[in-house]
């Protein structure tokens, strides 16, 4: 499907996607490693277990509202057991889905997960809500690769730093400050960027660096965002926006 992307098609059943960003990270970081880790991976694609996993592994991811459709997650095989959970609109054009994340992969999760756990879909979203900052670990903080003067970037090894926003103390009404006026562009699977509007400098880096990433032609969002009331907004750009962006009114 892309270059971390996988999906599988087995005969009579229905359609898994397997997605290798951790595995991906891992040879990053030990490229001696690369047969141990093509080995699991193959072992994960070539027979799919769910058995091991827990509930400690539910996770939110931040994808692009139609992540579903354009993956081609919706679809089924005959025996339509497979059905993905609804996402939860964001802002913009992302939302937040419910994932299963491991050390190989983050896959979508489905009722079939769920219904394995024996768990409701409303303590679903709240326990991954609190796993968050277990699985997503250690963050770090930098310009993003090729960009060494440009915004301020948040990463993490797991993969899942985007998964932050849907923190509530990154935004909600019971942490009215968010995250502090920031405003932010999620860039990636992986990472976003923020600039901060008390700090000029910041801010005009971050509006460089976004007008440069939204007018490629397939940004992973085109939506920059701020928390307002409890709610992410989308925050109007200071300049043309790429073409689908729908952005509000108001500026920063």
């Amino acid at each position: 499907m892309d270059e971390r992307t996988l999906k599988i098609v087995e005969q009579g059943r229905v359609e898994t996607q397997i997605n290798i960003e951790n595995g991906f990270a891992s040879y990053l970081a030990n490229p001696a490693a690369l047969e141990i880790i093509v080995a699991r991976h193959a072992k994960l694609a070539t027979a799919p277990e769910t058995a091991g996993e827990s509930v400690d592994q539910l996770v939110i991811i931040v994808r692009p509202s139609d992540y579903l459709i354009s993956s081609g997650l919706t679809k089924t095989g005959p025996d339509k057991s497979n059905k993905f959970i609804a996402p939860r609109p964001m802002a913009g054009d992302l939302s937040f889905f419910l994932a299963i994340d491991s050390p190989e992969t983050i896959r979508t999760a489905s009722t079939d997960d769920l219904a394995r756990w024996r768990l409701e879909e409303g303590a679903a979203w709240e326990r991954a809500t609190s796993n968050i900052r277990a699985r997503m670990g250690e963050l770090a903080m930098g310009p993003l690769e090729g960009q060494p003067n440009g915004a301020t970037a948040i990463g993490a090894e797991s993969g899942l730093a985007p998964s932050l926003l849907a923190e509530p103390m990154s935004c909600s009404t019971e942490h009215p400050a968010g995250v502090e006026g920031q405003i932010v562009l999620v860039v990636s699977r992986d990472a976003y960027i923020f600039g901060v509007p008390s700090d000029s400098d910041s801010m005009r880096r971050f509006w460089d660096t976004a007008k440069a990433l939204t007018a490629a032609p397939a940004p992973f969002s085109a939506t920059p965002l701020t928390c307002d009331d409890g709610r992410w907004e989308v925050v109007a750009a200071p300049y043309s926006p790429s073409s689908g962006t729908r952005a509000k009114s108001r500026q920063p």
